[in-house]
């Protein structure tokens, strides 16, 4: 037999090195030959969307950028510019506090924040079917599960920086005119009734000082702490006390006439209200070691209550209605304190004696001698800030559901 070698047949080895090298080129079993499949790898599949609701009405309270005076150091009083101009009169019942401050609508405000997701969380994958949108608050988004996560985060971050309270303590005093005559002569400087351009000026008081204050004050017997309101609000929002009476009485009379019989006539009711009034709104520094207050303390008091002729009464009716006289005293200040540091207001007017009138005079109280007049008294008010610690780190949810 004679034996072959591939060294004879070259043909053969250039053929079996091209179906090695081409495996798809090898002949089919019917004679037919196999294609090759050539390409790149195959494009990897999108990434699932996930639909999530956020509540986020609780981020829609934009924190205002106030405008103050830093009291955090002792200035000098010339230093210290008000920030809104003091208004004290005697006027018609007040009325129900109203917003310190013009905040943006809600649409505006969730505009905002739906901008500032956009800028912060893969800004770049925003696109169709990724969507965020509004509605009544609650902010309803389509994202991939690790844009949702980034997005937890986010909210958790804006959270903590709203989520910081401030503890507001006042102490609405009277004293006599000449308390300050009790202290030293640098107090007796500072409790000098300020003039009317700079009767909402904050003084700045050390612990030091507040307490030298505050044993004057308990060891004063004619001194009397009024009012002690006690706020807690958080950044960037108002709260408002109110500690007082209220007395209702004819304010207008509205014909009625009823079929064929004579003109009746309805009373329309009204409210003066009495007492103590605080409303603050506070906004916490970025390392919450300062405190920007936008204060406005109220004290007023009912002094009597008129009957005067309805100006609208027929020649043949007696019709009275009823007018108050109220007598007023408020404040309107922003400044800035360090974290725990307390100011004092030295420019409210004492409201609680009664007007005295040249027919009707008030008669004097049974403790003094008769014909001795009734001491003058002012108002000092002390306000101390306090920002609260940070909530547990254990309550605060960083991670996706």
């Amino acid at each position: 037999m004679t034996r072959h070698s591939f060294a004879h047949w070259p043909g053969c080895v250039t053929v079996i090195a091209f179906l090695i090298c081409f495996p798809g080129c090898a002949p089919r079993p019917g004679g037919a030959t196999q294609p090759a499949v050539r390409g790149g790898p195959a494009a990897a599949a999108p990434e699932p969307m996930i639909t999530k609701v956020y509540d986020v009405r609780d981020l829609l309270v934009l924190v205002p950028d106030l405008t103050a005076p830093d009291l955090s150091v002792p200035q000098r009083p010339e230093m210290i510019q008000a920030a809104i101009q003091p208004v004290t009169r005697a006027s018609s019942p007040t009325t129900r506090p109203t917003a310190l401050t013009s905040r943006p609508g809600k649409e505006q405000a969730m505009a905002g924040l739906i901008e500032l997701i956009r800028r912060n969380v893969a800004p770049q994958t925003w696109t169709s079917p990724a969507v965020m949108r509004d509605l009544n608050g609650q902010l309803i988004v389509v994202a991939t599960e690790e844009n949702h996560h980034r997005l937890v985060e986010l909210l958790a971050d804006l959270r903590d920086s709203l989520s910081v309270q401030v503890i507001i303590e006042a102490r609405f005093i009277t004293v006599e005119e000449k308390f300050p005559k009790k202290m030293d002569e640098a107090w007796q400087k500072r409790l000098e009734f300020p003039a009317p351009a700079r009767r909402d000026q904050p003084i700045p008081l050390t612990v030091e000082e507040l307490g030298q204050l505050r044993r004057a004050v308990q060891t004063d017997e004619k001194s009397q702490v009024i009012a002690a309101p006690r706020l807690i609000v958080l950044n960037g929002q108002q709260a408002c006390s109110l500690m007082g009476t209220q007395r209702a009485y004819v304010s207008d009379l509205v014909p009625a006439k009823v079929g064929t019989k004579e003109t009746s006539y309805d009373p329309r009711i009204s409210v003066a209200e009495s007492g103590v009034m605080l409303e603050a709104l506070a906004t916490v520094g970025r390392d919450r070691g300062q405190i920007t207050l936008r204060l406005h303390p109220r004290l007023s008091a009912l002094q009597e209550m008129k009957d005067m002729p309805w100006p609208g009464k027929p020649e043949d009716k007696n019709l009275v209605v009823q007018k108050p006289v109220m007598k007023q005293s408020e404040l309107h200040s922003t400044f800035t304190v360090s974290n725990e540091g307390a100011v004092l207001f030295t420019g409210l007017e004492d409201v609680g004696e009664i007007a005295m009138g040249e027919k009707d005079p008030a008669p004097a109280p049974a403790t003094r001698p008769a014909g001795e007049p009734v001491p003058k008294r002012r108002v000092l008010l002390v306000v101390r800030t306090t920002v609260l610690p940070p909530t547990q780190p254990q309550t605060r949810q960083t991670t996706y559901p």
